[in-house]
């Protein structure tokens, strides 16, 4: 046997199933395709294009992106998560529109200043920002005095402003971290930061060709990204050769080949995915989207929303094992009386042991109408 080859074909198939979790995001995790026939039908029948192409081509309700002026001007970013131009040091309580921010230090302890986020998500239009403090100081709140800052633009009023991650940005619109492949030294963020702090206060306003100049005085998210790159000797998207005729959207700068996705740890927690509605039950999907073979809990017959996201209470569990980058398919009873899903594996995380929850509420005919991943050691 030729271990190199087989080496090389689990390599594809790992880059793949890292396509088909961007396609089920894409698609609210609602689909026909399982991987294999998703993987097969493109080796199949779409083998000269692009996987991204290909993902375009059978996603559901993917929009073009040579979308017009307006479609992508409605698309920003979430506002509930702006802090606005102020630069006070600290940062007033007040200005946390989504009340205090919180968040799982386990979920971020990859992040470093400088690192582009993308809100993989259709209805943000793929919205990019740069993270630019990991401890920036907050007062009012006793439980946390720091959060990270990120300085992105947006369609409102403050257009370029600062703004801030916690678990419920990451979760509900899809994040993802990435980072320039060959990193960033402390001068290149300096000037990365000067540039972006001196375009703080201009106007949000969608051009159908890309500024770079430190002088320009309206920005739309992707445009801002790469000229601050830009301004530190970085080209952080080559594959956009033409600036002067077509918009630069958030994808084009993360998924070029000087951009590296980032992992944090909410990549480890399972998928959920509704296949079928039966009589009395659900045919529930579990992808293991890690690259690790796990043993997945679940419980057999729905639940009640507390004690599916705290563990507890539950009569029904079983038992089954994943591979990396594969699923199984468990059949869940209906509960008049509860309407919960719940599944977890355990992750041993620097000497300890930490119990990972993905839970969903009731289901629909189309899938899954909530979706939430909890941790506890």
């Amino acid at each position: 046997m030729d271990f190199q080859n087989v080496e090389k074909i689990e390599l594809y198939r790992e880059i793949m199933f890292e396509y088909y979790i961007d396609y089920l995001n894409q698609n609210d995790r609602i689909t026909n395709y399982a991987f294999e026939e998703f993987e097969k039908n493109y080796y199949s029948n779409f083998f000269s294009e692009s996987i991204t192409n290909y993902i375009c081509s059978i996603s559901r309700g993917e929009k073009n992106q040579s979308q017009s002026n307006s479609e992508l001007h409605t698309g920003s970013a979430d506002g509930k998560f702006q802090l606005g131009c102020s630069r006070e040091n600290p940062t007033s309580g007040s200005r946390f529109q989504n009340g205090v921010p919180f968040y799982n230090t386990n979920f971020y302890d990859r992040l470093q200043k400088g690192d582009i986020f993308l809100e993989n998500d259709l209805s943000h239009c793929y919205h990019v920002g740069i993270v630019t403090d990991l401890d920036y100081p907050v007062t009012q709140f006793s439980s946390q005095n720091t959060y990270i800052q990120v300085i992105e633009a947006i369609d409102n009023s403050s257009g370029v402003q600062f703004g801030y991650l916690d678990d419920q940005r990451i979760i509900e619109n899809k994040f993802e971290i990435y980072r320039y492949y060959q990193g960033i030294t402390d001068y290149q963020f300096n000037l990365i930061y000067a540039f972006l702090d001196e375009q703080i206060g201009d106007d949000y306003k969608l051009h159908n060709h890309v500024q770079t100049s430190y002088y320009c005085n309206d920005w739309y998210c992707g445009e801002l990204v790469y000229a601050a790159y830009y301004y530190a000797g970085i080209n952080i998207a080559p594959s956009f050769t033409d600036l002067n005729s077509s918009f630069l959207i958030g994808t084009t700068i993360c998924n070029g080949i000087t951009a590296e996705r980032i992992h944090l740890d909410k990549d480890l927690f399972l998928i959920l995915q509704m296949v079928r509605k039966n009589f009395s039950s659900y045919t529930i999907r579990i992808i293991n989207c890690s690259n690790f073979y796990i043993s997945a809990y679940y419980n057999s017959k729905m639940c009640f929303e507390n004690d599916a996201k705290n563990w507890v209470n539950l009569n029904d569990i079983h038992c089954t094992d994943i591979f990396s980058y594969s699923y199984v398919e468990v059949s869940i009873s209906m509960n008049w009386f509860a309407t919960h899903v719940t599944t977890s594996f355990c992750l041993i995380n620097l000497n300890r042991k930490e119990r990972l929850i993905t839970y969903a509420n009731e289901l629909s005919d189309t899938g899954l109408t909530s979706y939430n991943n909890v941790k506890f050691e």
